[in-house]
């Protein structure tokens, strides 16, 4: 259900950007796009958890653009609705009562949000004969949690259970990302760039993790169409 409406409302906005872009030129008000990124993705901890790897992910959206001055092309406010698939490994320990001692144990984290970024994009003016630019996104990504489950090694034996309760709803995180756009034909324009987003809000929740400090990273490779 979540997700047919998702995709009813970029559907519907793509198609509103499409008919737009045949009438305006640039640089026009605002421009809508469509993404999608490989990801690697990792925890930042501290103490008692400690990462342990790398884990593959993704992401996919709509971008929305909007043209802070009508006269140019080179600065927009970033935003749009973005879904990431996040994936993590945290170690940590535990007293094995029947043996006497510490042993360790590894969970394997998966989270799903929904974010809408709030960001500055900066943009260079047009070279190689008008069809080539460069740009830079800086701000914030501000996500809520939809799903968490993990995949237990202690008490479960590697069984993977929801984990919503003990997995923060809502996740704060710097954007950064650079790369450059292509103009293909007209209004439509290629876009690949590198992407970070560095969480700065715990990923979990207190009762969960206490004091300690476990942070979402991602780093992406991102490739759209603008139109």
């Amino acid at each position: 259900m979540k997700k047919g409406l998702l995709l009813s409302i970029l559907g519907m906005m793509v198609f509103v950007s499409a008919s737009y872009g045949q009438t305006e030129m640039r640089p026009r008000a605002f421009e809508l796009g469509l993404y999608a990124a490989p990801t690697l993705n990792w925890f930042s901890s501290t103490e008692q958890y400690d990462n342990k790897g790398i884990c593959l992910g993704g992401s996919y959206g709509l971008n929305v653009e909007i043209n802070l001055f009508r006269t140019a092309s080179n600065y927009y406010f970033h935003t749009g609705v973005n879904i990431h698939q996040f994936g993590g490994k945290l170690q940590y320990a535990y007293s094995d009562t029947s043996a006497s001692q510490t042993r360790f144990a590894i969970d394997k984290h998966n989270i799903t949000y929904v974010s809408i970024p709030t960001a500055i994009k900066l943009a260079t003016n047009p070279i190689l004969k008008d069809r080539f630019m460069v740009f830079g996104v800086f701000g914030l990504d501000n996500a809520l949690r939809v799903s968490s489950t993990v995949k237990k090694d202690k008490d479960y034996n590697n069984k993977t259970v929801k984990n919503n309760d003990n997995t923060a709803l809502f996740k704060e995180s710097l954007l950064v990302t650079i790369g450059g756009e292509y103009v293909i034909s007209g209004n439509t324009r290629l876009t690949a760039g590198v992407n970070f987003n560095f969480g700065f809000t715990n990923a979990f929740k207190k009762d969960f993790i206490g004091d300690e400090t476990v942070q979402a990273r991602t780093l992406g490779l991102q490739i759209g169409l603008i139109f």
